[in-house]
């Protein structure tokens, strides 16, 4: 149960406490108390929950922060300053860089509205294939993963949130921005902005035209394709 959550409760379990009436007033008098006590009480319910966001808010802001901390510092310490890797250093990177990633996410917006014509087997075997292609692709650079991280506002709203950052590389800075989700109790990016361009974006771009001239089971072979290229 969230902040927010454990607050309504105990209010909402105080209310009756909130509402005293005398026991043996005619019923009309106890109806007459009731309403201005009980009116009261909702006003401090009101006021107390509306606090309580702000808080909830800031908790899963401090939450985000953390998650992309402790990733941008795990990453680094198995980086140091090797300029080459063993297959299980790379296969330790990819896990970190892209562990906090919703796949299934970003490949739903990427294939749009094909998505939904697609059975259970054919979105997993999609989903499969187009992380383990997106994982390869993220050691194609590893340098920019050194890039001295800035973070800015973390803004939540509900189950969604964007974090936004600024990176510095040589000389050269990127804003980069994540959109995320809550997702079974862990907050995991659905989309990469890099200076306004999506990732997702990008993707669905690709993918779709390719489904729309030559159909899903060609965008298939596309990705195995370039799966099989490393």
């Amino acid at each position: 149960m969230n902040g927010a959550c454990r607050v309504v409760a105990r209010v909402t379990a105080r209310i009756s406490v909130l509402i005293p009436v005398l026991p043996n007033a005619p019923t009309k008098i106890q109806d007459t108390m009731r309403i201005p006590l009980f009116a009261r009480a909702l006003a401090l319910f009101a006021l107390i929950f509306a606090s309580a966001l702000p808080v909830y808010a800031q908790g899963n802001s401090a939450t985000i922060r953390t998650l992309l901390e402790s990733r941008d510092r795990e990453v680094k310490a198995v980086l140091g300053n090797r300029s080459s890797f063993s297959d299980a250093q790379k296969d330790q990177l990819k896990t970190l860089i892209n562990g906090v990633i919703d796949f299934e996410a970003m490949g739903q917006e990427a294939l749009g509205s094909t998505w939904a014509t697609l059975t259970p087997a054919q979105r997993t075997q999609f989903v499969s294939t187009f992380a383990d292609v997106v994982r390869n692709q993220s050691l194609s650079d590893l340098g920019i993963y050194r890039a001295t991280v800035t973070y800015g506002t973390i803004s939540v709203n509900g189950n969604t949130a964007l974090a936004r950052t600024t990176t510095a590389y040589k000389g050269k800075s990127a804003r980069v921005d994540y959109e995320m989700h809550l997702k079974n109790g862990q907050w995991r990016i659905t989309d990469i902005v890099l200076d306004d361009v999506s990732t997702a974006g990008s993707y669905a771009r690709q993918f779709q035209q390719v489904v729309r001239r030559r159909g899903f089971d060609a965008l298939m072979t596309t990705l195995q394709k370039r799966l099989e290229r490393g």
